[in-house]
């Protein structure tokens, strides 16, 4: 059982400990007790039922963790599956290293299902050693729906090195496995894990007696960037397979790119197999990202062919700035009348804001540091790579043509949960990239900063994102509904981030940022309100929490604000301080970078915890650099 907190370490630990995930702190020093009471369990006693100690974590759910993880650790020796369920839950949210002991014995030890998986997401935080090894014997477990959830966690995992190695290698014998589901779920494993030798080892799965295991095997290779996969995709596409089979191995050409898998495309724009109609071909064939000449000259030459047009100009239409060239160079060869009169009709809607994923690739291909990267392979690298080369990049990359991006960042965000796009978004504010076309990246964003199921660095920085919607858009009043729900949300990192939009979109500080019980919100709460010029009633309240706050980060922004007033830029500081020791390290450990902005003013920023990076997001802070002892 936990020891119970005196009122000395529950002071103390006020001053010595930032909050990491801030529900909130007691209000007296046996509160805790009190609420974790029919958590006591003692043989015998029957004072308590399994409902009323699930009641009671779910009431300690409000606190934050640093008061309440020994009551986690000990519930997850409860009598109870359903104490045990919740504990894992609330552990693997709040991301409880000290909760990676009893996990493993859980999932060692108990027979229930959903158990064991709760307890698999759990070791999840910190996959090395005998957790490593307990997640690699789960793929041996008799059970079909315990090794595909072991695949798929397993996969997710934040293996790094040598333990990435081995659960690769755990993960490719499991390719061979007699369920359809843990075939499937391990391809998408490798897949995230890039395994070496990917086409190699997926390539016999093309002809996996299962459909869905062939449809991800083609995903996969498609995400691979090997072209020697071409001639199998091809294979797979004109071989006897279901549609959606065929549509993957197509689409994963099209990934790929290249010569021989362009060619391949043609003549399935000629002869569509398995079915399909030329336009799902063209459909497929507008995605790609860099169309080589041979394509662009091959759609060309069937624009004549009145049996090949409609299918080519829809493919040509929905490359964007990909195929007008090729439009444009067919319409100035005096094509016949009624392809003049098709031609004319693209080229003038092509002069409108709208325009392709491939084009804003091309348009900032060169921006920031990071040369000709395109924007397609920058956002497939580790991410750790890519968020500093998308943040220098978008810094400049707002300046282009709004709707561009708008165009880009909704096709991404539609198309899968990819947290460089979402960075992209975040630091385009407080410049209108997002939104000028219509609401649907808006209300992408707006659901994702809304999902309590997500992390909150992904929810915080969806709602950063917010901050680049067009105030003039159709997207505007979503963000204007959505921002008070945020404002008061539960989760202290979104309502940090929230304060940040408000100020941004409404330019006045609301108090419940500055009284907020995190002091996260009122340090993003206190800078918002400085890149946007401190007003005087706004002054006074922040000159009061410069002398009487109880947080020294609050102290010290509030310090900077009063003594440097005004921000040289309302934008968005991206800053990234030293990795922790994994990415689902205890936050504790990671809710602050210190930053030095000049010789007399040093900041604590809220932080954003992302595979194994730390990571931190202010407005008006430009000059910020990370201190030498951060």
């Amino acid at each position: 059982m936990p020891p119970l907190a005196s009122w000395a370490l529950f002071a103390a630990s006020l001053v010595a400990v930032a909050p990491a995930d801030a529900r909130r702190w007691p209000r007296w020093p046996t509160e805790i007790d009190r609420r974790a009471a029919p958590l006591r369990v003692v043989e015998g006693d029957a004072r308590w039922q399994d409902h009323d100690r699930v009641a009671a974590l779910i009431n300690l759910d409000a606190y934050t963790t640093e008061v309440i993880w020994p009551w986690l650790v000990h519930a997850l020796s409860d009598p109870s599956t359903a104490v045990k369920r919740e504990a894992l839950r609330m552990c693997f949210e709040r991301e409880v290293t000290a909760c990676l002991p009893g996990a493993t014995g859980l999932l060692d030890r108990s027979g229930e299902q959903s158990l064991r998986v709760a307890a698999m997401r759990v070791l999840a935080i910190d996959p090395s050693g005998d957790r490593l090894d307990a997640l690699i014997a789960a793929l041996r477990d008799d059970s079909d729906a315990i090794r595909a959830q072991a695949a798929t966690i397993l996969g997710s995992a934040n293996a790094q090195g040598e333990a990435r190695s081995k659960a690769r290698a755990a993960l490719a014998g499991k390719l061979g496995d007699l369920s359809a589901a843990v075939r499937q779920a391990a391809i998408e494993g490798l897949a995230i894990l890039g395994a070496a030798e990917l086409t190699l080892t997926l390539t016999p799965l093309l002809d996996d007696p299962e459909p869905a295991v062939r449809a991800e095997a083609a995903r996969a290779l498609g995400l691979s960037g090997d072209r020697t996969a071409s001639a199998a995709l091809g294979r797979s596409a004109t071989a006897a397979n279901e549609p959606h089979v065929i549509r993957a191995a197509i689409a994963a050409l099209v990934q790929l790119g290249g010569r021989e898998a362009d060619a391949r495309l043609l003549t399935f724009l000629d002869d569509p197999p398995g079915g399909l109609a030329p336009s799902d071909v063209a459909d497929l064939v507008g995605l790609h990202a860099h169309p080589s000449d041979e394509l662009l000259a091959g759609l060309r030459t069937r624009l004549r062919d009145p049996g090949s047009r409609r299918a080519s100009l829809r493919a040509l239409f929905l490359l964007g700035d990909g195929g007008l060239p090729a439009m444009k160079a067919e319409l100035a060869e005096g094509p016949a009348p009624e392809l003049a009169q098709e031609l004319e009709r693209i080229v003038a809607a092509a002069r409108t804001p709208v325009s392709s994923a491939t084009a804003v690739r091309r348009e900032l291909g060169g921006l920031g540091n990071s040369g000709d990267v395109p924007w397609r392979e920058l956002a497939a690298m580790p991410t750790v790579e890519a968020w500093p080369r998308i943040a220098a990049r978008m810094r400049r990359g707002h300046r282009g043509d709004r709707a561009r991006i708008d165009a880009e960042l909704r096709a991404e965000m539609a198309a899968t949960f990819a947290r460089p796009w979402l960075w992209a978004a975040a630091l385009c504010g407080p410049q209108p990239c997002l939104g000028s076309v219509d609401a649907a990246s808006t209300a992408r964003l707006i659901a994702m900063a809304r999902d309590v199921a997500a992390r909150p660095s992904d929810r915080s920085l969806a709602a950063l994102a917010l901050t680049s919607v067009d105030p003039r858009g159709p997207g505007h009043a979503l963000v204007e509904e959505a921002l008070p729900e945020l404002i008061s949300d539960p989760e202290p990192r979104v309502r940090a981030a929230a304060a940040v939009v408000w100020t941004a979109r409404v330019r006045k500080l609301d108090d419940r940022m500055l009284v907020d019980p995190d002091p996260r919100v009122r340090v993003a709460a206190i800078l918002a309100a400085r890149s946007r010029g401190i007003r005087a009633p706004v002054w006074a309240r922040i000159a009061d929490l410069r002398g009487r706050d109880p947080s020294a980060p609050v102290r010290a922004a509030a310090r900077f604000a009063l003594a440097v007033p005004k921000a040289p830029s309302a934008s968005l500081a991206y800053i990234e301080g030293k990795p922790i020791p994994n990415a689902w390290s205890d936050p504790s450990a990671a809710g602050w970078i210190a930053v030095r902005i000049d010789d007399e003013h040093r900041l604590w920023l809220p932080v954003l915890v992302q595979d194994g990076m730390r990571f931190a997001i202010a407005p008006g802070v430009p000059d910020a650099l990370p201190s030498a002892d951060e």
